[in-house]
């Protein structure tokens, strides 16, 4: 099986109400999408994973492509630590919800938004109101996600784009896995910025009012 990878960069966001949403996303294929961020949002970081894919193999399922995303609430540090990872803004929130960005090639770039919530939350890791505490770390399968996002069984799920990780809180760090699990197969990469690169320490931060 050949796993096809690709980079996409495009650090553009939009914001709608009090929720995070996108527009165009219905698009014909090569038409450009304009995204824009909106005040209320409720984001405060924001980190990028280049390349996720889900790619099913009815006849093998050990051999489905499946990745593995470990998402971490990092405002929990040495007391040495903390002012530096939280120097920008001291009295943002340490804890929340997690919104994930997801554009998928094989539906010409179409985003799906999941925002983990009470009804919300699969994977491990979360509180029951679907928020992430200072110190945890939220482990889930893209497919999980997208088979709760589309209400579909995981075997029906395919996706192969990249996406971006927002969240409540102000200090955030993840990595994904595109992984076979049957045969032993991972690409572990760092989501972007990862922790002091770039000189950002827990995500890029969301501009604030």
């Amino acid at each position: 099986m050949n796993l096809r990878c690709g980079v996409v960069i495009i650090f553009t966001l939009v914001g709608v109400g009090t929720g995070w949403a996108a527009e165009g996303t219905d698009r014909e294929e090569g038409y450009p999408a304009v995204y824009f961020q909106e005040s209320g949002s409720g984001a405060n970081r924001a980190v990028f994973a280049q390349f996720l894919s889900v790619v099913p193999n009815p006849g093998n399922p050990s051999l489905t492509v499946d990745c593995a995303l470990s998402i971490s609430n990092v405002c929990a540090a040495p007391a040495v630590l903390e002012d530096w990872l939280l120097v920008s803004r001291p009295e943002a929130p340490r804890r929340g919800r997690i919104w994930l960005y997801l554009y998928n090639t094989d539906d010409n770039g179409k985003v799906t938004v999941y925002k983990t919530g009470p009804d919300y939350r699969v994977g491990a890791g979360l509180t029951a109101d679907g928020e992430l505490l200072p110190g945890h770390t939220w482990t889930v399968r893209l497919a999980e996600v997208l088979a709760d996002a589309w209400n579909l069984p995981e075997s029906e799920v395919q996706f192969r784009g990249y996406g971006w990780v927002l969240s409540e809180f102000d200090c955030l760090a993840g990595t994904y896995n595109n992984t076979i699990f049957g045969l032993g197969f991972t690409q572990a990469f760092e989501m972007v910025p990862a922790m002091g690169q770039g000189g950002f320490f827990g995500g890029v931060p969301v501009p604030q009012d």
